[in-house]
Parts: structure tokens; C-alpha cells; sequence
């Protein structure tokens, strides 16, 4: 009892701790569901939002090699090297083209850092809905051109958001999970001068081997104050 009382202690100040950004996030009215999903009340800690303390954050550079710079980006570097030496190859898809090598990622591994995989990735209704509602991914293929590993993320504003990362988990040894991230940043960065931000859920409660891979990808824990900007009429925002 007093260890979880200790633990909980330390959480708290950590989470107080962290360095504060506001972000804004726009889109039209029917987007507005991220936003109310980041704001509403914690499940477990009801006094404070969702997503607020340990969001996981790349904050972009001006320039992508800046990005790569420094001893804690190391791994970042070596395995991201490794990928491209063995020819993997970062590119946008259509998702609906790639929905069989999808499930098959999907299902590569029926336990993922410590926890089974949830229906909605083994379902190949459920996946197909979801692929249909976001039909743009982005996707690393090997050098015989096979997909192993896919991500969906959605732009708000400041922010670009991580909805889903997956690889095949026999290929992953292969740096193709460094490869995804470090790709997605290189094309962020001087494409749309305002997105500030790559946001890939929140550190607090990750399973470690999470946390490790956040850490070595150059996510930073910070706390975040959400703003909402509606942008149904083009160059009226709202809030």
C-alpha cells in the first residue's frame, strides 16, 4: 500500500514537473471529436483531462537534420540507417490498396507489449471499416515491395496526431518502426509551416517497451493546454 501511495507521489510530480505548451488545434466542426477527446475528463483521473499531463511530442525543427543531432537520438540514427541500408522505403498509400498486408501486420503478433491485440486490429470487418473512413496512410516496404508496417495520422492545426502505428513484428528488428517516425518528421518539417508539433499519445502508463521506443524516437513528455479553432468558414476561424 504505501509503495502504490510512493509511486503515486512520484507520478504527481513528475506530471507537475513537465514543461507547458498550448497548442491549437483547427478543423471543421466534424472534426472537433480529437479535441473533445483530449479535453474530457481523465478515466481514471477525473480532475484533470485526457490528454494533458506526459503527451508524447516531437517538437518539429526549421531543418529535418537537426532533428537526427545529439547523443540521445543515437538510436534514432543507427537503426533509421540500418532500414534504408536494407533497402526499406517510406511512402504514402492508399490504404484500401493495402488492406490484406494491413491485417497481416495486424495479426503478426496476437500479444504486443504485454497485452493482447484488441479486436478492432483483427477484425477484418472492423479494419476494412476503419480503412474506408481514412483512406491515406503512410507505409514502409521492404525492397521486394511488401508492406510491413503502416500509420495513420490526421493533421489539426499545430498539431499532427499518431492515430495508429503498426509493424510486422517479425521485420521490426529491421528499424522500420525509426524508419516510420524519422520519415514522417523529414516530410513535416518546411511542408506546412504551421504544424509545430507531432503528437504520438502520452508517455505516463506506456508499457516500458513503449516508453523506450518513444524515448529513443525523440518524444518529450510535456503538459498541454488544448485550444480548439473551428475553420468551417475559410479565413473566419472560431472557437
Amino acid at each position: 500500500m504505501l509503495t502504490k501511495i510512493k509511486q503515486v507521489i512520484q507520478t504527481v510530480k513528475a506530471m507537475l514537473a513537465l514543461e507547458k505548451k498550448t497548442i491549437t488545434m483547427r478543423g471543421p466542426t466534424s472534426t472537433k471529436y480529437l479535441y473533445k477527446y483530449f479535453t474530457r475528463p481523465h478515466p481514471r483521473y477525473k480532475v484533470i483531462p485526457n490528454k494533458a499531463f506526459g503527451v508524447a511530442l516531437i517538437e518539429l525543427p526549421s531543418h529535418f537534420e537537426k532533428f537526427l543531432d545529439g547523443s540521445s537520438m543515437r538510436d534514432m540514427r543507427n537503426k533509421r540507417n540500418r532500414a534504408l541500408r536494407d533497402g526499406y522505403e517510406f511512402r504514402g498509400i492508399q490504404s484500401l490498396d493495402y488492406q490484406d498486408d494491413i491485417l497481416e501486420v495486424n495479426r503478426s503478433a496476437e500479444v504486443r507489449q504485454g497485452h493482447e491485440m484488441p479486436h478492432d486490429y483483427m477484425d477484418s470487418k472492423v479494419v476494412l471499416a476503419y480503412l474506408r473512413e481514412n483512406p491515406e496512410f503512410y507505409a514502409v516496404f521492404d525492397r521486394d515491395g511488401h508492406l510491413r508496417a503502416y500509420m495513420h495520422v490526421m493533421l489539426f492545426g499545430e498539431i499532427c496526431v499518431i492515430c495508429r502505428i503498426l509493424g510486422h513484428m517479425e521485420f521490426v528488428k529491421d528499424g522500420i518502426m525509426y524508419l516510420m517516425i524519422s520519415e514522417l518528421v523529414k516530410k513535416l518539417v518546411g511542408a506546412n509551416p504551421e504544424v509545430k508539433y507531432l503528437m504520438y499519445d502520452t508517455v505516463f502508463g506506456a508499457a516500458p517497451g513503449l516508453r523506450y521506443f518513444k524515448d529513443r524516437s525523440g518524444f518529450v513528455p510535456f503538459r498541454v493546454k488544448w485550444i480548439w479553432q473551428t475553420t468551417d468558414n475559410v479565413g473566419n476561424p472560431s472557437t
